[in-house]
């Protein structure tokens, strides 16, 4: 008499998430670092096959630059909530809504402020028309804010000099 146990194989499968850049091991020990369906055949106690199916998912991993720029002398806050007011590239991992690691770049840069001299001659009882519109006529420094092309405060200094008429006395000769 021939007793005959039919013993079923065991099919099973899962599900994996990975990151980009990251790797999985699956139940047969093979790594992987894509995402699709993998099928692992592994022995089971009882000697017949097990099959188990593993699907990896892959979550993207973001990078996400930023430029900015501030005006010398000015601060920006950085996404870790500090602050600077250096030129430079600042780089930073961040933990994404998927749990994925994500890297923010942010390049600033640092714009100068404007610093101009104008030195301006009138004669006495003249005037001059400031780049703001005020007119002067007295000698003197008058240091005007002015908003740059890039932005930035700027001074612009007006050097007036008033200098003062000459009295020629000139003789004249003529013929009859």
């Amino acid at each position: 008499t021939t007793t005959l146990l039919v013993i079923n194989t065991i099919s099973t499968s899962q599900s994996a998430v990975i990151c980009e850049g990251e790797t999985f091991t699956l139940p047969d020990g093979s790594i992987v670092n894509a995402s699709g369906q993998y099928v692992s055949t592994l022995t089971a106690l009882s000697g017949c096959d097990s099959v188990i199916t593993t699907n990896v998912s892959l979550l993207p991993v973001y990078t996400q630059v930023i430029t900015a720029s501030i005006c010398a002398g000015e601060s920006y806050i950085l996404p870790d909530a500090t602050s600077t007011s250096t030129a430079g590239t600042y780089t930073f991992t961040l933990t994404a809504q998927s749990g994925c690691d994500s890297t923010l770049i942010v390049n600033l840069e640092v714009l100068p402020t404007i610093q101009v001299q104008q030195n301006i001659v009138i004669c006495a009882g003249d005037s001059y028309a400031l780049p703001n519109g005020v007119v002067v006529t007295a000698a003197g420094s008058y240091p005007i804010m002015e908003t740059s092309s890039i932005g930035c405060d700027s001074l612009v200094t007006i050097i007036v000099q008033v200098v003062n008429g000459y009295a020629v006395n000139q003789t004249v000769h003529i013929c009859s």
